[in-house]
C-alpha cells in the first residue's frame, strides 16, 4: 500500500482529506452543524483521522469524507463564513477531489481486506502467497478505473515490484507445503528444485543430519506426487 500510495496525484488527494477531517474536528460549530446536517439524512457522521501506524486508517479517512461529501457541500453553500480559507480553497474544485476519492477507494478496498485478513492469529506465510494472487486479480479489474496516466502506469509498477517476492523459494515452499494452496505453487521441475533445495538448506540448519535431510526431500518428493501417505491431499 505505501508504494502505491507514495505517488503525488495519492498523496495529494490523501492530504486534502485529512485537512478536511482535521478541520472539522477541531472546530465545534461546523463540527455541530456537519453532525446535525447528516443526522437528518441519515448519514454515518464519523469523521476518521489517519494514522501512519495503521495502514488501513488511510481508507477508513477517505471513505469517511466521500460518505459525507453532500454535508460538507451543503455547508459550503449555506455556512460559507465557517469555513477556513484552506478548506475553502480544498473544496474549491469540489468535484475533481470527491472522484479522485471515489477512485483511491476503490484502489485501497482489495488492500484493506488482505491486511485485515492478515492480521488473523491464525494467517500464515503462505496466506501472504495467496493474497498477492487476490489482489492482482483486483488490480487487474480496478486499472480501468485508473484513468490518471501517470498514477496508473505508478500502480503497476509498484506492484509488480513486490511482486517478485512471489519468486522467493521460502515464499514457494510455504504454498508447496500448505495443503489448501499447493496447486497455487509454481511447481514447474525448475521451480521445484529451488523449493526443494530451500527446505533442505533450513532443515539442515536446524541441527540436522545429512541422512534426515534426504529423508525429508524424499518426502516432499511423495508429497508433490501424491503418492503415499498423502493421497487426497489437494
Amino acid at each position: 500500500m505505501g508504494p502505491v500510495m507514495g505517488h503525488p496525484y495519492a498523496g495529494s488527494i490523501v492530504s486534502k482529506a485529512q485537512s478536511l477531517v482535521t478541520f472539522f474536528r477541531a472546530s465545534h460549530k461546523p463540527l455541530a452543524l456537519l453532525k446535525e446536517y447528516a443526522k437528518a439524512r441519515g448519514i454515518d457522521c464519523m469523521l476518521v483521522t489517519s494514522n501512519k501506524t495503521k495502514f488501513t486508517s488511510v481508507h477508513a479517512m477517505l471513505e469517511s469524507v466521500l460518505r459525507l461529501k453532500d454535508v460538507m457541500l451543503h455547508l459550503l453553500d449555506t455556512q460559507r463564513h465557517l469555513l477556513s480559507a484552506g478548506v475553502l480553497a480544498i473544496l474549491a474544485d469540489s468535484e475533481l477531489l470527491f472522484i479522485g476519492i471515489k477512485k483511491i477507494c476503490q484502489l485501497l478496498v482489495p488492500f484493506t481486506l488482505i491486511i485485515q485478513a492478515m492480521q488473523l492469529d491464525d494467517a500464515s506465510l503462505a496466506d501472504v502467497m495467496r493474497y498477492w494472487h487476490f489482489l492482482a486479480r483486483s488490480m487487474d479489474s480496478i486499472k480501468p478505473q485508473l484513468t490518471y496516466p501517470a498514477f496508473k502506469k505508478h500502480c503497476i509498477a509498484a506492484f509488480n515490484w513486490r511482486v517478485g517476492d512471489m519468486h522467493n523459494p521460502l515464499a514457494q515452499l510455504a504454498l508447496f507445503l500448505h495443503p489448501w494452496y499447493r496447486r497455487m505453487a509454481r511447481t514447474p521441475d525448475t521451480a521445484y528444485q529451488a523449493v526443494r533445495t530451500t527446505a533442505g538448506r533450513m532443515w539442515q540448519s536446524n541441527n540436522k543430519s545429512k541422512d534426515e535431510v534426504i529423508a525429508l526431500l524424499a518426502e516432499m518428493d511423495k508429497y508433490r506426487l501424491g503418492c503415499t501417505p498423502f493421497v487426497g491431499i489437494m
